[in-house]
């Protein structure tokens, strides 16, 4: 294997990926997105675990940083973050005489939202084809009024806020409903969206297990393939 570490794939000091490519050939990419509720998180801490499974069944594997929510960025630019990655990854093969035509995206939390969100709205433009996504207990459904339930609805309008650049309320989550379905997975599903694995803790206290609930429902309606693993005892982290 061929490894990188902290690479540049933009112009922003969080756009840094690590990456192994099998030096014959691949049978494709596996792209780690981290957690951290788009505001914090790194990738340090998962590239040894995908890279040992990634070598073991043969895929190129890539973890990657992205810019957080807290000042302009907004969801779009990390998704512009993502596609970056990609076309960076897709160079490095190239390089190395590897074509990489096809990416499992896969993360946690934020990681995992973005992992679909990805899937679903770009993948008639990646420079990468997404061929499969593994959403680990991330928000899926940002319109669930399980979001706006009891104390914690402060913390996640002002997430959403932050998010979308919009200003989420608890008065006024209705009224911005379409802001929060562009930034939801379950907008861009269609019959030809990619076959997607979630795994979700049923006692989820972040992310609301009906939205994992919700994703698997849109997705049996246009008859994608798909797999729902409830974690019956578990909280957000799938201990």
């Amino acid at each position: 294997y061929y490894e990188y570490r902290n690479v540049l794939y933009g112009n922003h000091k969080r756009n840094l990926l690590d990456l192994t490519l099998p030096k014959n050939k691949t049978n494709g990419l596996v792209l780690f997105i981290h957690g951290g509720s788009w505001l914090s998180g790194n990738k340090d801490g998962y590239f040894n675990d995908i890279t040992m499974w990634c070598q073991e069944y043969g895929f190129a594997s890539c973890a990657i940083n992205y810019r957080y929510i807290l000042s302009s960025y907004s969801y779009r630019d990390i998704l512009k973050d993502i596609d970056n990655a990609l076309y960076k990854v897709k160079e490095l093969g190239k390089s190395k005489s590897l074509d990489l035509n096809k990416v499992l995206l896969t993360g946690h939390s934020a990681g995992g939202h973005l992992s679909l969100l990805y899937s679903y709205k770009m993948m008639s433009t990646a420079p990468i084809t997404p061929t499969c996504v593994v959403n680990l207990s991330g928000p899926t459904d940002l319109t669930d009024p399980n979001y706006f339930k009891g104390k914690e609805n402060i913390k996640v309008t002002a997430l959403f806020s932050l998010l979308t650049k919009d200003l989420i309320t608890y008065s006024n989550n209705n009224r911005k409903a379409q802001v929060l379905l562009d930034a939801s997975p379950v907008s861009y599903i269609t019959n030809y969206s990619v076959p997607t694995i979630t795994a979700h803790g049923v006692m989820d206290s972040v992310v609301p297990y009906s939205n994992a609930i919700i994703l698997h429902e849109y997705l049996n309606k246009n008859n994608v393939e798909n797999i729902l693993i409830p974690f019956e005892n578990s909280d957000h982290g799938l201990e």
